[in-house]
């Protein structure tokens, strides 16, 4: 089998880097027991915190699914970036940091997988949408009670100056009930 992935060291931080451009495994790993154990011993001399580059269209769910388990039992940090397109089983590969970012121009399609049997009690495509909503929205939620103002919005509770209207957290008359209420009402469904 053709490997799909790439191990790098960053000269610049000496942290590793694995990339993913391209598809996922151009064959299946379904009944192979040799790749996900090549990926898995490569993984594991990884020593320090990982960066995931992904730019995929997609490819075997299979290996998708094993990539996202291993990734997710790493010892150190794994922080996923995607700088093109996490697509089809992309995505789920694109779950599995303890941080996922995503630049601008980036894209991610979630669709239903396609296979042999049709599970209607689990709904991948909104588990995977929930899960990435999750994660983004509590980097909103931080930034809004304590952000610092560099590369997002200065916090209400920020000691520097609180929200951008002027108020400070020193002078402003903000009850816990008031915060309960924002921080209800800023959570996603």
């Amino acid at each position: 089998m053709k490997k799909f992935w790439n191990f790098v060291k960053n000269e610049d931080t000496s942290e590793t880097e694995l990339l993913f451009n391209g598809p996922i495994s151009e064959d299946t790993w379904w009944g192979d027991e040799v790749t996900p154990a090549m990926f898995r011993d490569e993984l594991s001399k990884v020593s320090g915190n990982l960066t995931v580059w992904l730019n995929s269209p997609g490819g075997d769910v299979f290996a998708a699914s094993q990539i996202y388990s291993m990734l997710k039992n790493h010892k150190s940090k794994v922080t996923v970036k995607i700088d093109g397109i996490a697509a089809s089983a992309a995505s789920v590969v694109a779950m599995a940091g303890d941080e996922t970012l995503i630049a601008p121009t980036a894209m991610m399609m979630i669709h239903d997988p396609s296979t042999c049997a049709n599970d209607s009690v689990f709904d991948l495509p909104s588990y995977i949408a929930r899960e990435f909503a999750r994660r983004i929205g509590a980097k909103e939620e931080e930034a809004f009670f304590v952000g610092d103002g560099k590369g997002k919005p200065t916090g209400i509770f920020n000691a520097t100056g609180g929200a951008e209207d002027g108020v400070t957290a020193a002078s402003a008359s903000i009850t816990f009930d008031d915060v309960m209420e924002l921080f209800y009402s800023l959570r996603s469904p």
